[in-house]
């Protein structure tokens, strides 16, 4: 009988001795009894996994990839013989169950909402698109597969509520408003034309490639404006003439979603390579979704300020009317007030136009006391009359009721350096 089959036969009084004893007084002192049958069937499977164990480690049988297979394989490559290149790696495999299983229906579903061309969507770059989700906050990411999904509160969707009498666009436009309407709308040109100088600027200082905001922003101009596809210009590079070619085979009116082709992401990966620079092109695309996504976000914010502004002739008149009193009152002369009072007026213009309404008017009532100084008015000012107007009437508190336009999110700011950063691999 071996030492292992004294030690589990041993008596539970017996287990404390043979703890402490050496292995000689164990075999010869101990209180043992046969072992079972369920014991010794223990014991015979215990030593039969471990042979079935010790054969697999020394036997390596290599494992090919199959096409579709759903966990990533590392395949012999030509000329190489080792058994460790056909094992199989499995690495992140909740994404990658999550891809197979709704990947198919969520592509058919951007091509049924009309973001994608259904010959197009093996080009649109998931990559970068699943990496410009992981940083904005969940509230974000929400309103962006709402807005994009067609589910906020446009026309189409209200009158599928039966919360309007028509869907078209309540803007004034005949076209049913849909989210793609809504960033394509003529009603916000002006300010598409603002953020677009503001992407390019973003593009500058960012190291966007040479050309590639500027093809970015040609392309949904052309798109918002309905005119027939901008075909590629002669003068530029080969490349970016191919990335414009496969974003328009793909479609321009799901770039603002984020749906934008890979041909990008391999043109900035060059450009990259050419200024050696060790920054990550997936990451830069993925920057570049998120920055699209402000300003699809601006466009609905302005959309929803048109809708919701009130009109009141009565204190934007009075409102004129306090900008052009500050606009003389700069325009005077520093020598007609009191020395004490000069640096008031040496701020510029714009920055006290864009100041608080309160703000205006103090200044404005500061700065015509002290003219009243050196040139005395008996009857008093148009500057005291506005001023009283607005404080006396109650103008003042309908003003600051008064919605004023949104901010933009959508900035030229430099991407901070760690979202740049090579710290995964990209392929």
């Amino acid at each position: 009988m071996s030492c292992k089959d004294v030690y589990h036969s041993a008596s539970p009084a017996a287990m404390i001795y043979l703890r402490s004893a050496d292995l000689t007084t164990m075999v010869h002192v101990c209180i043992y009894h046969p072992l079972d049958r369920w014991e010794r069937m223990n014991v015979e499977m215990d030593t039969a996994a471990k042979e079935r164990w010790a054969r697999s480690a020394s036997t390596h049988r290599p494992f090919h990839g199959v096409e579709g297979e759903l966990w990533p394989v590392r395949l012999l490559e030509q000329g190489q013989t080792s058994p460790q290149a056909g094992e199989k790696v499995v690495n992140d495999l909740a994404s990658r169950l999550a891809d197979h299983v709704l990947g198919a229906p969520l592509e058919a579903y951007w091509v049924s909402k009309g973001l994608i061309r259904p010959d197009a969507v093996k080009t649109v770059n998931w990559s970068a698109l699943s990496l410009a989700r992981e940083t904005p906050a969940l509230a974000r990411r929400f309103w962006v597969s709402k807005f994009a999904s067609n589910h906020c509160a446009v026309g189409t969707r209200l009158h599928q509520r039966q919360l309007t009498d028509s869907p078209s666009c309540p803007r004034g436009c005949p076209e049913e408003e849909t989210s793609q309407h809504v960033l394509s709308c003529p009603n916000g040109n002006d300010l598409w034309d603002s953020l677009a100088s503001i992407l390019l600027q973003w593009g500058r200082k960012n190291k966007a490639a040479p050309g590639l905001m500027e093809a970015l922003i040609t392309g949904i101009s052309h798109w918002r404006d309905g005119t027939a596809e901008h075909a590629p210009l002669r003068y530029w590079p080969s490349d970016l003439r191919t990335a414009y070619e496969s974003q328009t085979a793909q479609g321009w009116g799901g770039v603002l979603f984020g749906f934008t082709s890979t041909a990008w992401e391999r043109f900035q990966s060059s450009h990259f390579k050419a200024i050696r620079s060790r920054r990550s092109s997936r990451r830069w695309v993925a920057a570049l979704i998120r920055k699209l996504w402000d300003v699809s976000w601006d466009l609905w914010n302005y959309r929803c300020y048109q809708l919701n502004k009130e009109s009141d002739p009565e204190a934007e008149q009075a409102l004129r009317a306090l900008s052009t009193c500050i606009s003389v009152a700069c325009a005077r002369r520093t020598s007609l007030y009191p020395a004490p009072f000069r640096p008031m007026l040496q701020r510029p213009l714009h920055q006290i136009l864009s100041s608080s309404y309160d703000d205006r008017i103090l200044w404005l009532e500061t700065v015509d006391n002290a003219f009243s100084l050196r040139v005395p008015q008996p009857r008093g000012s148009f500057a005291r009359h506005v001023i009283n107007r607005l404080t006396q009437g109650g103008l003042l508190q309908r003003l600051q009721r008064r919605k004023e336009p949104p901010k933009l999110r959508t900035t030229h700011r430099v991407i901070q350096t760690s979202l740049l950063s090579m710290d995964r691999e990209e392929d």
